[in-house]
Parts: C-alpha cells; structure tokens; sequence
C-alpha cells in the first residue's frame, strides 16, 4: 500500500506539469488562431483597397487617350494581380486555420481520453490491490466454507446449551399436577388463614370476641352478633337522639324566660294608654 500511495503522488506530480503543459499549448492555439483571423480581416481589407483602386485605374485609362493611357491600364492589372496575391493568402490561411482548428480538436479529445484512461489505471490498481487483499478464489471459497461450519457448530453448541437438565434434587418431588394440586392446596390455607385473622380483627373493633374457627370444634367460623355497619348505625341513632334532647331543653328554657316579660308587658302598655 505504500508502494501504491508513492505511486498515487508521483502520478499526481507528473499531473502537474502535465497539466500545465496543456495548458500552454491550448494558449497557444487560441493565440495562432487569434492572429489568422486579424491576418484574414487585413488581408481582406487590403484586397478592397486593390480592387477599388483597380477600378479607379481603368476608368481613368478610358478617360485618357491611347497613347497615354497604357500607364493606367498597367497600374490596373498591378492592383488585380495583388489582388490575386491575396487571395492565394486568403486560402493559405484557411487551409492553416483548418489545421489549427483540427489540432485543437484532437489535443482536446486526447486530453479528455487521457484523463479517463488515467482513472481506469488508478482503478486498475486499486482493485488489484484489494484482490491482493482478499486472496485467490479458492482461497475466498475455503474461507466461506470454513465460515459456515463454524456458525452450523456454534448454533448446535447454542442449541444443547438451552436444553433443560434433569435436577436430582427433584426426582422426589412429584410430577407438575401433583406439584400444581399442592399449590392450590397452599392458596387455599393462605385464604382460609387470612379470613381468621379478618373476623378476629373486626372483633376486637366492636368489642366482642370473636370465636376462631381453629379454636372451636364446628366447621363453620362462629360470626359475630351484629356486623360493623349495624354498629355505625346505632352510633349515629343515638347521637341523634341526644342532638334531639339538647334542642327540645333548649326550647323549654326559652319558653320559660318569655312569660314573665310577657305578664309585664300588660301594665306597661295600660300605663300607656292612660
């Protein structure tokens, strides 16, 4: 892995100045081709002026005489054959910017394949890397066969160490109805217990023992005579009685102190009156 990450920097250095490089001659490129097309836009100027002038010269030869107008057809045919000069130019630099445009083409398409055959190798080797890693076919398949049989052991070690044992302790014991029979046997004397110690605490609230049925020889527990709520009613019943009393004492009592301010009420009003 070291060795391929050496590998990895190196590449990315070459890169560099690869890229660089590119980059430089695409500069070019756009330069050459910069000056054909200002070197096309003179030319044709030039070809204008040629032709204008040429123009210019054959219509002074007409005006002329023929003995003297020799000078201005030949300064004619001087401007067309310029002309003509240009034009060759013209297409010279055409065939050129046609190569400069097909070299640009193919320096970019190459650039482009250059960049994705680069990835493919680093890819390349990346995955022989991890091959390597891996091992060989057989080598994974061994591995995976190994890998099974190992979890079918561990589960069958799982499987025999969640089974129940048989205790020794409890051979004696009895099976499950007669451990369940025992049980409800044992539910039963809780409650029977449990109904005991109720009747003998509601006893002692009322204020009359009560007989416990493991004290007496019936079967039946002996109750006693009134339940609570009889108890509470006959509190209440003489609490109202007593309530009563004090009221009708009191009314008594009123009544009592009113007559005798009554019976003075008599003279006072025949005093008044005379």
């Amino acid at each position: 892995m070291a060795s391929f990450a050496r590998l990895i920097g190196a590449s990315r250095k070459g890169g560099a100045s690869t890229a660089a490089a590119n980059a430089s001659v695409v500069e070019e490129l756009h330069e050459a081709k910069d000056l054909l097309e200002k070197r096309v836009a003179h030319l044709e100027r030039q070809k204008d002026k040629e032709l204008t002038s040429a123009l210019e010269h054959k219509k002074t030869a007409a005006r002329l005489p023929e003995a003297t107008a020799k000078n201005a057809k030949n300064a004619a045919l001087a401007c067309l054959k310029r002309s003509k000069m240009i034009d060759q130019e013209l297409d010279s630099l055409q065939e050129q910017r046609l190569k400069l445009d097909t070299q640009e083409h193919a320096f970019s398409s190459l650039k482009f394949a250059q960049h994705t055959i680069a990835a493919e190798r680093r890819a390349t080797l990346a995955i022989k890397a991890l091959t390597a890693q891996m091992g060989s076919i057989e080598g994974l398949e061994g591995h995976r066969e190994n890998m099974e049989e190992t979890l079918e052991t561990a589960y069958e070690l799982l499987g025999l160490a969640s089974e129940p044992i048989s205790n020794p302790a409890l051979r004696d014991a009895g099976d499950d109805d007669e451990l369940l029979a025992e049980l409800d046997q044992l539910v039963e004397a809780q409650a029977q217990n449990d109904l005991e110690k109720e009747l003998t605490q509601l006893g002692q609230e009322i204020g009359r023992p009560s007989a416990s049925p493991a004290t007496t020889n019936s079967a039946m527990p002996s109750f006693p005579e009134a339940p609570r709520e009889d108890v509470a009613r006959q509190r209440r019943r003489e609490e109202d009685e007593a309530r009563r009393q004090d009221e009708e004492e009191l009314a008594q009592l009123e009544a009592s102190m009113a007559m005798p301010m009554l019976g003075m009420a008599v003279p006072m009003m025949v005093a008044m009156e005379a």
